[in-house]
């Protein structure tokens, strides 16, 4: 064997080894060892895209969200929620690819500035006669994603005088003469201090059921 067939003999070894592994990789996303995963372990759903790694979106006219299944589904219904509103105003259905991953596309020409929920739910085929372990698979998720979120509307909740107040309050305190002294000391015995403890700590009165430490302070 020359030293070329070598290295391509190799070569065509290692390549097989990364698709065995990737096919294993697959495979173990399938059918876990058992129920549970010790972490770290590969979520049953994930998403991302190769448009924007932190999910904020800005100046695409369609944004392409994968949503990659740990097992082998048929079909994935996705609806498109404002942020924390469980109302939907978009629908729609992909197909599954054959790694099981699913490209949901959304244009953003009807988008307003903000953060978005895609809602999806999997139809996974899997029927009553299988075994319970698949039953407990998670058959939906949610992903939450930005769309020009630095163009975001600002609600303003302060009075339209607001401004106005807070100036004139802050040129009236700059008035005030900051002369701190310290004041003449005080006794306080009995009903003093009850008195004391109800109009200026907000206390209740004898308080302490363990009985008095000091009867005079």
């Amino acid at each position: 064997m020359t030293a070329l067939m070598r290295k391509l003999s190799a070569f065509v070894f290692s390549l097989a080894l990364t698709q065995i592994g990737a096919y294993a990789m697959n495979l173990n996303l399938a059918s876990p060892w058992g129920d549970e995963c010790s972490p770290p372990q590969t979520p049953f759903l994930s998403f991302y895209s190769p448009q924007a790694e932190d999910m904020l979106f800005d100046n695409v006219k369609e944004i392409e969200i994968v949503c990659q299944a740990g097992l082998r589904t048929l079909k994935l219904d996705w609806t498109l929620h404002r942020n924390m509103i469980k109302k939907p105003f978009l629908t729609g259905e992909e197909e599954g690819l054959p790694d099981g991953k699913f490209r949901i596309k959304i244009q953003t020409k009807d988008l307003i500035p903000g953060f978005y929920d895609l809602r999806i739910t999997l139809d996974t085929g899997i029927q009553n006669k299988e075994p319970d372990k698949y039953k407990k698979r998670p058959v939906s998720g949610v992903c939450t994603f930005g769309w020009k979120v630095k163009d975001m509307a600002i609600c303003e909740t302060r009075p339209a005088d607001f401004t106005k107040f807070w100036d004139e309050a802050k040129t009236n305190l700059s008035k005030i003469p900051l002369d701190p002294k310290e004041g003449p000391m005080q006794s306080f015995a009995g009903k003093e201090i009850n008195d004391y403890n109800a109009a200026s700590a907000c206390l209740p009165p004898d308080y302490d059921p363990k009985g008095h430490k000091f009867e005079k302070v």
